[in-house]
């Protein structure tokens, strides 16, 4: 089997053996879903009761916590969690599958999301063995995309939530999705969005999303994003700005540059991570799914705009076109 049609047929076929052979895995199914389109935009309004009352409680509760907080081995980590949870481990640096369905707890590894929004719903966690915290910067954002080497699924999607962008664990993951899984056209709403260019050429452009309330960005870059992504995740992580990332291929990402969840921490209804950021609103009360309208969304992604995106955005344009 060719390898970049082999991982794509591995995750899902052994998502699918975990999920019918071995439910006691899982927190949450996938039987009562509700999905609606928001009525006058692009959004979807998603509602899940078994995710929102059973999913893993998050070890990020502290106001005070730090963008860049050292791993703690003693805080709840993915050594701690079941081992059969793993479908495949991957040699990330080569591109290349080393083993299925083993119980294993070193290399990168790719394991099920245990309160899954969809089917094929997985983890991806880098060298899980080496203690790495939940930063994405330097080398590690190019080895992320060598992901996309092994695929030829053009669903294949990606995201990142930092610490106080609704992480849950301080322990370096992202998230593994197919969008044929959740919307018909495959494509995820954000990604129909017009891009108003900043900085760039014909090889590659920073963009801000068109008349999305989230104040926000989209990079592409035709040889890979690594090297200008590295320089924008350098300046939100200097500035100490929360942020969600959202992969669409190996030369397409879009950045949400975002106030700290604490911010929020009373509001009931959504807790914006970057699947929220990216079309899908998991409502956190079947009320809220009922009820919401696009209004209600516009002003909650509005208020997780950072107050100087300005002031950031000159910034990336100084240092992109260094």
């Amino acid at each position: 089997m060719d390898q970049n049609n082999e991982f794509d047929t591995s995750v899902q076929q052994l998502w699918r053996i975990k999920y019918e052979e071995q439910r006691e895995l899982f927190r949450s199914g996938l039987k009562f879903v509700h999905k609606k389109v928001i009525h006058g935009s692009n959004l979807v309004a998603y509602f899940n009761l078994q995710l929102i009352e059973n999913k893993r409680q998050t070890e990020i509760v502290d106001p005070d916590t730090e963008l860049v907080k050292d791993y703690d081995p003693q805080s709840e980590n993915f050594l701690n969690f079941d081992a059969n949870e793993t479908l495949l481990s991957i040699d990330i640096d080569n591109s290349k599958i080393q083993s299925k369905m083993e119980a294993i707890n070193t290399g990168t590894l790719i394991k099920l999301n245990v309160s899954p929004i969809c089917s094929y719903h997985s983890l991806i966690v880098p060298y899980i063995d080496q203690g790495l915290s939940q930063v994405l910067s330097g080398f590690l954002t190019e080895t992320i995309l060598n992901i996309y080497k092994l695929t030829n699924s053009q669903n294949l999607r990606i995201g990142f939530n930092s610490i106080l962008a609704n992480s849950s664990i301080n322990h370096l993951h992202l998230h593994l999705l197919y969008a044929d899984q959740l919307f018909e056209n495959a494509k995820f709403p954000i990604e129909s969005y017009e891009l108003n260019k900043i900085i760039g050429n014909e090889v590659w452009q920073l963009s801000q999303i068109n008349n999305f309330p989230l104040k926000s960005y989209h990079l592409r870059a035709e040889n890979g994003i690594g090297e200008k992504l590295q320089i924008i995740l350098d300046a939100l992580l200097s500035s100490n700005i929360p942020h969600n990332l959202f992969f669409t291929s190996a030369s397409s990402v879009y950045i949400f540059p975002r106030k700290s969840q604490f911010e929020f921490i009373h509001d009931k209804t959504i807790k914006p991570a970057f699947i929220e950021f990216a079309g899908l609103i998991l409502a956190r009360s079947k009320q809220f799914y009922e009820q919401v309208t696009i209004k209600d969304i516009e002003e909650k992604f509005a208020a997780y705009s950072i107050v100087d995106f300005e002031t950031l955005t000159n910034k990336l344009k100084n240092d992109l076109s260094i």
